[in-house]
Parts: C-alpha cells; structure tokens; sequence
C-alpha cells in the first residue's frame, strides 16, 4: 500500500509539473525566473519550446522567441555555452525567416556578443557588436533606445578591453542617444551616466568621474527610488571615488546608506 501511495504521489507531481500549453509553460517560466527559481524555470522554458516546436515546427518565430527564453535561464545558471547554442539557433531561424536586417536579428547578435564577453573570449565579442550596432542603424535607427544600449554594450566591452580611448566617444554617444530617445529623467540615462563615470575613473579622471556619479545618483533616487539595488551600487561607486580622493569624511556616510540599502 505505501508504495502505491509513493507511486501516486509521484504521478500527481509529475503531472503538475508539466504545463498543458506553450502560453502556460512560458508564464510560469517567467513566475519562478522572477524567483531566481532557475532551475525549476528551465524546466518551464524548455516545455515551452517543445510544445510550439511540435504545434507551429522548428523554423517558426515562435519558436525562436522560446529559445530566447531558455537562452536568458541558462546564462542566470551560468550555463554560457548552452546559451549560446539557444542563441545560435534563434539567430538561423531568424535569418532564414526574417532576414539580417531584422530587429530580432540585431539582437541576436547582441545577446551572443554579451555571452562570449561574458565568457572573457572578446575577440568572438567584439565583430558580433559591431554587426549588432550596425544592424540596429539600418533596422530602427540612431533614435531609438536599442541604438544606445548597443552603443553602450560595445565601448563596455572596450573598456574591459583596457582600450579606453576607443569606448570613450562610444559612451559620449550612447549619452546623447539616450537623452534624445528616452530623456533625461529615465533611468537608462542614469546607467549611461554611471558607466561613463565608471570609464573616467579607470582613466584616472577621478574629478570627472565623481561629477558623473552624483548625477547617475540623482538620476536613480529620481527614476528608481533609494531602495533599488542601482541606487546602492552607485552610492558604493561614488564612496570609492571620495576615498581615493582622500575625502573619507563625504565618502564615510555613503557607506552607511550603502549598508542599509
């Protein structure tokens, strides 16, 4: 009796964890990514992309948008070249079904471009950025907000490169960009303002560096409130340059609300 009792109970689980539609399965994809449940959540995704695999095939944007999907769980797993498999797929099916001139081509590109630099293997990063960039000009142009983050992406990857005379026009841009497509009271316009701090800092620009993080820091209080995560990022940002400018007595109290963020 116990072990049909188990054998029940396993059915019951089995079953309930397996969703009866694509829309379903993607959902709570999205419910237990929210979570940080990842691995409950690549369980989701990878439903999903079955079941509109065997209803629309294997060459469907559909499809492609599924394997969108289980590429953003596997890279929060960690799980960099399985990533870049979902996103090496997505890219042909786009290719062949939208053509390279195609937003979701562009990101594609993007997406692979992050992962390898993620993986530290910059030299597969840097083309992919490139032919992101250029993409998103031709497909939705210099004014939309994707322009600035591609601009954005490849001046980052610079900077970790070490070469920062190249990702500083590129981060000069990407401001301007932004401010143009989304304003100055957005938040994206706050990260552009941190990361071109960040780059001022590494360039030993200390004074311009510092002048850029308390406007990044105004911009998250504004945009995204004190208790954001960015907002205590930047506060630890701009704690660090006060103390390297031997200013411990600005920089002790940032600390503070830093640890209570």
């Amino acid at each position: 009796m116990k072990k049909t009792a188990i054998n029940i109970i396993l059915l019951i689980i089995s079953i309930s964890a397996f969703a009866q539609t694509w829309q379903e399965a993607d959902s709570i994809r999205d419910v237990y990514l929210e979570k940080q449940s990842f691995d409950t959540a690549l369980i989701y995704a990878q439903q999903a992309a079955d079941l509109v695999r065997e209803e629309f095939g294997d060459m469907d944007t559909l499809y492609a948008d599924m394997l969108m999907g289980m590429q953003e769980v596997y890279f929060y797993l960690g799980k960099y070249e399985e990533a870049i498999k979902c996103v090496e797929e997505e890219k042909n099916i786009r290719l062949k079904t939208q053509g390279n001139l195609h937003e979701k081509y562009s990101e594609c590109l993007n997406n692979l471009g992050f992962l390898y630099q993620e993986m530290g293997q910059y030299d597969k990063a840097l083309p992919l950025y490139f032919e992101a960039l250029e993409n998103c000009e031709k497909t939705i142009g210099k004014d939309h907000p994707s322009y600035s983050a591609r601009l954005n992406n490849l001046a980052d990857l610079y900077n970790n490169m070490g070469q920062y005379d190249k990702a500083l026009p590129l981060l000069h841009e990407a401001l301007e960009s932004a401010e143009k497509s989304l304003g100055k009271e957005h938040y994206e316009y706050g990260l552009r303002l941190n990361n071109l701090a960040i780059l001022y800092i590494n360039m030993d620009q200390l004074e311009k560096g510092l002048q850029l993080f308390i406007e990044s820091l105004e911009n998250f209080e504004k945009t995204l409130g004190k208790e954001h995560s960015k907002y205590g990022t930047c506060l630890n940002n701009l704690s660090y340059v006060y103390q390297e400018l031997g200013q411990y007595d600005k920089a002790l109290p940032l600390l503070f609300e830093a640890l209570e963020n």
